[in-house]
């Protein structure tokens, strides 16, 4: 039996339709046979976790289940004497197996080898457009967290969004749940790095405070320091790095030099190296240096 329509890359197969959905459709397809019992307990963790990934994968591969209670022919036929078991088919032929509830970074790396051995390309997930406002961007990132806890992109665009609007406390406890393994550790720090940068907001009575100030007098270089840091606390990039970057000239009262320069060198970390803009304003930096 077909699954429903949310899970399209995921079926419920019996003996009677596994020649079909499973072994013809494998002429084309890669297929994961997932044998499973409603008694098994590490077959309900690993059960979600294919079903997840059969969905990231937009259908690079299909996810087969197969009850062994009600189909014992299957079982016997492929050897299925522990479950969770899990079989990889492609042309027709048996590719691998594992046995139990492998970790999740270890079922997705035996998926990606079953998916480069049969020379498949996963389509490209389309990117869920994240809302402007913080309010509705909030909502948004905890959701996803409410899904995966271990959402590395949610983690990190949560703790700069409270770490912006002055969450100290919390945005630090949603940092610090991203782990050196992470590929947005790196990022994280320096955005925690940056939490030291607001003290210089604070001081000076706020962002609002400080842009009025730099408005009223547009030769205020404290005023434009503050502002500088507090547009790269919110992750703007470019306009923050300009400002630091003029004031880490020499032109600049030594104090306030020195402050900007620190500041910069935490903000080009966040900002990473993807950015042309960014690493212009990095070698200019450079250049006033050395």
């Amino acid at each position: 039996m077909i699954s429903d329509s949310a899970k399209p890359n995921v079926i419920d197969v019996d003996e009677a339709s596994f020649p079909v959905e499973v072994v013809e459709y494998s002429q084309k397809h890669p297929v994961v046979v997932d044998f499973w019992a409603a008694w098994c307990g590490p077959c309900k963790t690993l059960g979600p976790l294919l079903e997840g990934l059969a969905a990231d994968y937009g259908g690079a591969f299909r996810l087969a289940k197969v009850d062994v209670d009600s189909n014992p022919r299957l079982a016997q036929y492929f050897r299925a004497q522990s479950i969770p078991m899990v079989v990889a088919l492609w042309k027709g032929q048996f590719v691998d197996q594992f046995v139990g509830a492998l970790p999740a970074q270890d079922v997705k790396r035996w998926i990606d080898a079953l998916i480069q051995h049969a020379g498949v390309s996963v389509p490209e997930a389309e990117a869920e457009a994240v809302p402007q406002d913080e309010a509705s961007a909030e909502a948004h990132w905890r959701a996803a967290l409410e899904e995966n806890a271990k959402d590395g992109e949610a983690l990190l665009e949560l703790g700069t969004l409270l770490l912006t609007r002055g969450d100290d406390v919390e945005a630090r406890a949603v940092l610090d749940r991203i782990s050196a393994k992470m590929d947005q550790y790196n990022a994280a720090q320096s955005v925690l790095a940056m939490r030291d940068l607001l003290e210089h907001v604070k001081e000076a009575g706020g962002e609002a405070a400080a842009r009025q100030a730099l408005a009223d007098d547009p030769q205020d270089l404290v005023a434009r320091f503050v502002v500088a840091v507090a547009d790269g606390v919110a992750t703007r990039y470019v306009a923050s790095l300009t400002a630091l970057v003029d004031l880490a000239g020499w032109s600049t009262p030594e104090d306030l030099r020195n402050k900007a320069r620190k500041a910069a060198g935490v903000i080009f970390n966040a900002a990473g190296r993807s950015d042309p803009e960014v690493e212009d304003l990095r070698r200019k930096l450079a250049r006033l240096l050395f």
